[in-house]
């Protein structure tokens, strides 16, 4: 009977290990994942950005799961001749400018397609998952019946190792500056 015990004791001693580093791992690799998509500087940003939300949020319970699934938005903008980074939170995602995501602190970080140049520096997109028709879980913007507006917090490219916020709050109008 002694036996008996003591295998059960080392069984269930295995099993919460095995889960605590299960999870241990699966945070360091969600935490990692922005580093892995984008450049420090604007993965740095991006953190900033989703931290300052979850400081205002009253669409997130408790435990941290999504009542309402939120989607994070990347855009790049060229504009009078000068490189802008659009952070966007929101609600749907746009299937016609999808391009590429993945998942950070059970938001969708969404990649939207950019004709820009400017591009190149800031995102590995062969890390990311690529954009088909939808995305389980999310809805497309087409889906949505409502109007509303998000915060936004839009950069200018000063080089690669250097942005600079010019913008936050709900619109934006480049042609204002």
């Amino acid at each position: 009977m002694k036996h008996y015990y003591l295998l059960l004791l080392i069984i269930v001693t295995a099993c919460n290990n095995h889960n605590r580093n299960s999870t241990l791992l699966k945070e360091d690799i969600e935490e990692d994942s922005i580093s892995l998509c984008y450049n420090p500087i604007l993965g740095r940003e991006i953190k900033k950005f989703i931290d300052y939300n979850d400081s205002l949020d009253n669409t997130r319970s408790k435990n941290k799961k999504n009542i309402i699934p939120i989607v994070y938005d990347i855009m790049f903008n060229t504009f009078k001749g000068s490189c802008y980074i659009i952070l966007g939170k929101n609600f749907f995602y746009d299937k016609e400018q999808a391009k590429n995501y993945f998942y950070y602190k059970n938001y969708l970080i969404i990649y939207n397609n950019s004709d820009t140049t400017c591009v190149q520096s800031f995102i590995n997109e062969d890390k990311m998952i690529k954009f088909k028709d939808s995305i389980p879980g999310y809805k497309d913007v087409s889906e949505s019946n409502m109007e509303y507006d998000t915060p936004l917090r839009v950069f200018k490219v000063i080089n690669q190792d250097s942005l600079e916020t010019i913008y936050t709050g709900i619109i934006w109008r480049p042609e204002e500056l």
